[in-house]
């Protein structure tokens, strides 16, 4: 099973928006990557960087 979040998902840092932008979604963002977690994939494509292995580190990256 493989996750493809884009940009919702950053490695290094939280994206809970643009901060060119005064509105952002910040307890939406949470709930989505808490709903990613529960997806139990095995492959997550991050919209930057390197992609993450293995259910485990996936779930502790997007908690």
């Amino acid at each position: 099973r493989i996750l493809a979040p884009g940009d919702l998902f950053i490695y290094a840092v939280p994206n809970a928006g643009n901060p060119q932008k005064v509105q952002r979604y910040v307890s939406d963002w949470a709930d989505a990557l808490d709903s990613m977690a529960a997806l139990g994939a095995q492959t997550l494509l991050c919209g930057h960087g390197l992609p993450i292995f293995g259910s485990e580190r996936i779930h502790e990256a997007l908690t």
